[in-house]
């Protein structure tokens, strides 16, 4: 059966000798792949550029009770970015926002919030005439609202812990060993109120704090492969 949807590409791998597999988060089936056959030629290459990592497409496509890989009948543009893909900074953000999706979404659920969220998101990230250094880690935060598990930030001066498991402040030492304290605790704290980090140091720990929240809280999360060019870009 036929169906209209938008897409933002989050991954592709290729498949035979000119085809590729495309896992696109779609506003109306959640995370789907599709297998998209002749892109990887030299008459289609402008077809495979729509294909970029965090492309927004419009999307005819097939949707068959489970079936693993579809296939895609029409695809456009929904969105023409202007600088998302081109410029060093944004690009390189975007490569890791992509990554991050990879890891983070694998549901094939609607979740029409967090799409149009996205898609706002990415728009947003062209248009600006320059983006802060610690976007990536703004971007790691605010997601984690949309997928559960927001960390909960009750300041007091019983409080001194975070637990990252349940994603709380705490007044006790909590029975495991994924806790903040200390000058942790108010990096991470002062980054949930304020989304800033002052220097390369300061994002870097808070790189390895949110990479440890997400391990702890979605399954198969691995180690992010990007952040060490974002460092070296944003140094």
């Amino acid at each position: 059966m036929l169906h209209k949807t938008k897409g933002i590409v989050i991954k592709t791998t290729t498949f035979k000798e000119t085809s590729i597999i495309a896992k696109i988060f779609t506003e109306k089936f959640g995370v789907q792949s599709y297998i998209v056959n002749g892109v990887r030629t030299e008459k289609k290459t402008g077809k495979a550029a729509l294909f970029q990592p965090l492309m927004i497409l419009d999307l005819v496509v097939y949707k068959r009770e489970h079936k693993k890989l579809e296939r895609i009948l029409e695809t456009k543009p929904a969105v023409h970015f202007h600088q998302l893909h081109f410029d060093l900074y944004k690009s390189s953000a975007a490569f890791f926002i992509a990554e991050l999706l990879h890891k983070s979404l694998h549901e094939e659920e609607t979740n029409e919030i967090l799409f149009d969220w996205m898609r706002q998101q990415l728009m947003q990230l062209d248009e600006k005439p320059s983006i802060d250094a610690s976007f990536h880690l703004q971007f790691m935060l605010q997601l984690t609202q949309h997928l559960g598990f927001y960390p909960q930030i009750n300041l007091s001066d019983e409080a001194i812990y975070f637990d990252l498991i349940n994603g709380v402040m705490t007044a006790e030492v909590p029975s495991h060993l994924h806790y903040l304290q200390n000058q942790d605790v108010q990096l991470f704290t002062e980054f949930v109120q304020h989304a800033k980090a002052n220097n390369r140091i300061q994002r870097k720990r808070l790189l390895q704090i949110l990479s440890e929240y997400y391990m702890l809280h979605i399954t198969g999360f691995s180690a992010l492969k990007s952040p060490d060019v974002l460092e070296e870009i944003f140094n």
